[in-house]
């Protein structure tokens, strides 16, 4: 396999620095990206970092704006369900593969990563525990092609991943739906690696459908008091 060279390596390193930005709330919805500023936070030229805002825009991470710049893109209710639901069937046929084809080593990582969440304290720390655990499912799958579809839709999601997760369970809940992941996995059941996999991201995108909803309900409500104002 051929290595992957510098310029590419360097554009990874910035998506995913901006992903982890937006899903830890440091860049907002709406935000305008600074090429200049993150090349020098990330102490790099700016042509990685501009091949990587570019990568994204096309994603639908970010939007660019002629005369403007980069902002963090706030996507709709629709594109967000059929996000949500275009992962719920990439990690559940995943599941089902890592179910046939998982290691003693994938076992071991993932029981690492359990132990991790078990001792949280912080719902941003479990954000990124959560994209290990489920990095690590897709990977024990064999599937790259299933690799690349799900870091795109799973970049997509870190928008509303945080506030969700604080709004809607408690870290050791969460924990209790990871460890069933985990215990089925272990079994080598592949229907039921693939049906848990599936309740597991559908149960989350309810729940970050409830929550667009209720920022639509509370937008209104504050559009009507400025009225009545």
């Amino acid at each position: 396999m051929a290595k992957r060279s510098n310029k590419e390596t360097l554009r990874s390193e910035v998506i995913k620095y901006i992903i982890k930005g937006i899903g830890e709330g440091k860049y907002k919805l709406g935000e305008r990206i600074v090429e200049t500023k993150l090349a020098k936070e990330l102490d790099m030229s700016q042509a990685p970092v501009r091949e990587a805002v570019l990568e994204l825009s096309i994603m639908g991470v970010l939007e660019e704006r002629p005369y403007a710049g980069s902002f963090v893109r706030k996507p709709d209710r629709e594109e967000v369900d059929n996000h949500y639901k275009a992962r719920g069937l990439i990690e559940s046929y995943a599941a089902l593969l890592a179910a046939q084809h998982r290691t003693q080593e994938d076992l071991e990582h993932l029981e690492q990563i359990l132990g991790e969440m078990r001792q949280c304290k912080e719902f941003e720390d479990f954000v990124d525990l959560d994209h290990d655990f489920h990095e690590t499912i897709i990977d024990a799958s064999g599937n790259k092609v299933l690799k690349r579809l799900w870091t795109y839709v799973s970049a997509y999601e870190l928008t509303y991943q945080t506030i969700v997760l604080a709004n809607k369970w408690t870290l050791i809940g969460l924990y209790d739906k990871h460890k069933r992941l985990y215990d089925v996995l272990k079994s080598g059941n592949p229907p039921a690696a693939e049906a848990e996999m599936f309740l597991h991201i559908d149960g989350f995108r309810v729940g970050v459908m409830d929550t667009i909803d209720n920022e639509d309900v509370e937008e209104e409500k504050s559009k009507l008091t400025r009225h009545v104002v």
